[in-house]
């Protein structure tokens, strides 16, 4: 496991991932606990959790397909920005004495342009770790990547449950939103030798890129356990 600590692209997708991964179960999970507060109804809450669920699983082969046909780093780090932004917009407006109505408008929009985002940096991050890891290191650095699934159930909800309690809904907004930008610009930092695809994306390409999609998309059971 030393080529792990002499190889920084790795450990920029790493930590890329790791914060990509734990930060948005920790959002949805505070964001879910403060909808049950607001509304005092479990339903709501609920609604809530699944709606990002379900996107997720009907955008990622597309995102996949997507992920396959441009910059893969540069999927990464526009997507941690651009969930950075919207995490930091959502908390300004929030906290701004709207109705509640309006509070769980921003509220699922916020959702919406992070489960987005996170169906695209996934696939990204899955296949650029082929792209900075030498063959003979790969399974390793698979099995150091699958450790972020395993444990971003469990490290999200326990951080989102701590901070919720301790410093308030608040500053799960300001947390996440921070490392999601820092992540960003690590990931600016990422080198690997990405090439345009030689063939034009057309229908045929594409249905066979989708295809693919539903493939990797099946491959993560760990998406099917947000539906339940």
């Amino acid at each position: 496991m030393k080529w792990i600590f002499s190889n920084k692209n790795f450990i920029l997708l790493f930590m890329g991932n790791f914060v990509s991964s734990i930060g948005t179960t920790f959002y949805n999970f505070g964001v879910g606990w403060y909808i049950l507060t607001i509304t005092s109804s479990p339903l709501q809450a609920g609604i809530y959790m699944v709606t990002s669920g379900v996107i997720s699983f009907l955008m990622m082969p597309f995102c996949v397909v997507i992920a396959d046909r441009f910059d893969k780093a540069k999927i990464l780090y526009v997507t941690d920005y651009i969930r950075g932004v919207a995490i930091i917009v959502a908390r300004i407006f929030i906290f701004q004495a709207l109705s509640m109505t309006t509070t769980l408008i921003v509220l699922y929009l916020s959702m919406i342009v992070l489960t987005v985002n996170q169906a695209l940096f996934q696939p990204a991050a899955s296949s650029l770790t082929v792209e900075v890891v030498d063959r003979e290191n790969l399974q390793s650095a698979n099995a150091t990547m699958s450790l972020i699934g395993s444990f971003q159930g469990i490290v999200g909800l326990l951080l989102g449950g701590i901070i919720y309690g301790l410093l308030g809904i608040k500053w799960i907004f300001i947390i996440n939103g921070i490392s999601f930008i820092l992540s960003g610009i690590s990931e600016m930092f990422i080198r690997y030798g990405y090439q345009e695809p030689e063939s034009k994306l057309t229908v045929k390409s594409g249905m066979k890129d989708f295809a693919e999609g539903v493939q990797y998309l099946l491959s993560k059971k760990g998406l099917f356990s947000l539906l339940y």
